[in-house]
């Protein structure tokens, strides 16, 4: 099979999750808490085994205790998925509120047009998170599914666009 039969096979996977995922938000949102979890407790336990792989650090001590702060966050994700599903919530609009408060502060420093959408894109961001917190914590119900399910359909449609089109496209040709 062709690479281009790849990615509108990948396209069409992510395309159908998406629409899933949009479809049932609390489920998708369950799902993405899982899929945290899960990548919480392999990114912790390849810190742990990196603290103790050649060539040794003088951070042995803290990456292992990052590691296993990462692996029992994982666990604690998969264990309780509704308290989790709450927590990440909670941060995502934590993040997104400081984010556009960064940007906006940013934005002054700008002269150009750059000023304009690098303040709207922080209103944005402040505006998403204080929507969340509000509605708090019913919309934890939905906000992971709903971005996991916005990101895998923007993901269908570029891979599938990538493989109708071919690479006759792209701007720099590959090697």
């Amino acid at each position: 099979m062709s690479h281009k039969v790849w990615y509108i096979i990948g396209g069409l996977v992510a395309l159908i999750g998406g629409i899933a995922a949009l479809t049932n938000l609390f489920a998708a949102s369950i799902a993405a808490t899982a899929l945290a979890g899960y990548l919480f407790i392999i990114a912790g336990a390849f810190q742990i085994f990196g603290a103790f792989s050649p060539p040794r650090h003088g951070h042995r001590v803290a990456q292992s205790l990052f590691g296993l702060i990462s692996v029992i966050l994982g666990l604690w994700l998969l264990i309780d998925p509704m308290e989790g599903m709450l927590s990440l919530t909670f941060a995502i609009a934590i993040l997104l509120i400081l984010s556009g408060g960064t940007r906006a502060v940013a934005a002054f420093s700008y002269r150009s047009s750059a000023k304009v959408i690098l303040l709207i894109s922080a209103l944005v961001a402040i505006g998403l998170g204080l929507l969340i917190l509000i509605s708090y914590p019913v919309s934890a119900m939905a906000v992971l599914g709903l971005y996991l399910g916005i990101e895998l359909v923007f993901i269908g449609a570029a891979l599938l666009t990538i493989g109708m089109t071919g690479h006759d496209h792209l701007a720099v040709k590959p090697l």
